[in-house]
């Protein structure tokens, strides 16, 4: 590993020497056509959530979201696994999939599978996030001394602003683990006392359980 001296020196030369300090891009994970369609799903979401609620049907806009962000986030994170990203290039994927991620109009949906996996994504991309900012940033590789972001300027994406995404990455933490709480316990509120063992109990009086049918379909058949 090379002395952080000998670094220092490289980068402060090549600042001498005004290098811009290139780093090429990875057009298959945001390239302008990844980018754009990550813009149009964000407000086609929006669009067919309300009208799958107003109309009754499926979220099939929704729910391509649902995938693309799973399949966008696995390849993202295998790069960070491997150490072949830079923070510098981590940082606006992630940031418009959490983006993402937030358009999606899941109180409409009707599918608990899709429900399920949404609920995964984001306890994934929230941790991600939070790792990201406050840890992996400083482990994953860096070309230059300096990296910078857009913010209605060009600004640094390692002093104020990284302090300001942490805050965020907080604020959203708090937001988004909340919802999937409240979620939870609105699909599988926690019963009284006493009232549990009541449902169980009118549950397994009112309901053939698994064996019992078995039983029938085999007599059905030897009858046959």
């Amino acid at each position: 590993m090379p002395n952080s001296t000998a670094v220092d020196a490289a980068f402060a030369l090549g600042k001498t020497l005004k290098d811009t300090c290139p780093i090429t891009g990875n057009g298959d994970l945001y390239g302008l056509g990844i980018r754009i369609g990550l813009y149009l799903q964000i407000f086609t979401a929006q669009i067919s959530g309300l009208a799958s609620h107003v109309l009754e049907v499926d979220d099939n806009i929704g729910h391509a979201v649902v995938v693309f962000i799973l399949a966008t986030g696995t390849v993202l994170l295998r790069l960070i696994l491997q150490q072949r990203i830079e923070a510098v290039e981590v940082f606006p994927i992630l940031s418009l999939l959490v983006v993402q991620l937030g358009a999606c109009r899941v109180p409409f949906w009707k599918k608990p599978m899709t429900v399920a996996i949404y609920l995964g994504e984001v306890v994934c991309l929230l941790s991600l996030t939070t790792w990201f900012w406050f840890h992996g940033m400083d482990t994953l590789p860096r070309s230059c001394r300096d990296d910078y972001a857009f913010f209605f300027k060009r600004v640094s994406i390692w002093n104020w602003f990284r302090k300001f995404s942490q805050a965020g990455t907080i604020l959203a933490v708090i937001g988004g683990g909340g919802g999937v709480l409240v979620y939870l316990f609105s699909e599988f509120p926690i019963p009284k006392n006493g009232a549990s063992d009541k449902r169980l109990m009118y549950k397994s009086a009112t309901r053939p359980h698994l064996l019992e049918l078995l039983t029938m379909d085999t007599r059905v058949a030897k009858g046959r």
